[in-house]
């Protein structure tokens, strides 16, 4: 069975419970298409040879909002790295539908796919690529105006996840609100026909 990698990170300013709920949707709709969803934390990406070159360059980095939140975006690839490479989403990317099989026809077309509409929230790479993409990392500027830049940006990628991202949700609000949209979007509701 195909393993799917989520990141998970405490961030003080977000009630853990709601984001252990998410987590618990995302593992159940994963595995209800057929993958083996596996959730990766801080200690996988210490496993990672640039770990503390990465989280050096973070914390030099004067990032706004969230800064916790803008670590761990980075730092889940050297989770990913640690883990071999693979796909790995945000713990809040509902599946709707998108199989192995979809998966297969990707990495048939490369090595490296991440959505390019924002901040990563499904993404392939190899662990030789996720290798390169860390680099890339430690040579380009991350942040700009106090904000984290988008992965694709940063690594100049262009992607072609848009028919796999149709497969899949992902909330737009923070806190309980998350958690009403992804019950909405798995249960919508029915609209009479008259």
């Amino acid at each position: 069975m195909k393993s799917i990698f989520a990141f998970y990170q405490s961030v003080p300013a977000i009630r853990q419970e709601i984001e252990m709920s998410l987590a618990n949707v995302w593992k159940a709709t994963w595995t209800k298409h057929g993958w083996n969803p596996l959730m990766l934390n801080r200690s996988h990406a210490q496993n990672c040879t640039h770990y503390h070159r990465i989280m050096a360059k973070l914390l030099r980095s004067s990032i706004g909002g969230s800064p916790h939140l803008c670590h761990a975006r980075i730092v889940r690839w050297c989770a990913l790295h640690g883990a071999g490479g693979g796909w790995m989403s945000d713990y809040d990317l509902i599946n709707l539908g998108f199989t192995p099989n979809d998966s297969d026809n990707y990495e048939s077309m490369g090595s490296l796919h991440v959505n390019d509409d924002g901040p990563a929230r499904l993404f392939f790479a190899t662990k030789g690529m996720a290798d390169s993409v860390l680099r890339r990392f430690l040579n380009e500027e991350l942040v700009i105006n106090g904000m984290l830049r988008p992965e694709a940006h940063i690594l100049q990628h262009t992607s072609v996840l848009h028919s796999a991202l149709a497969k899949t949700f992902h909330p737009t609000h923070g806190g309980t609100a998350k958690l009403t949209q992804i019950e909405n979007a798995l249960n919508p509701p029915e609209i009479d026909e008259e």
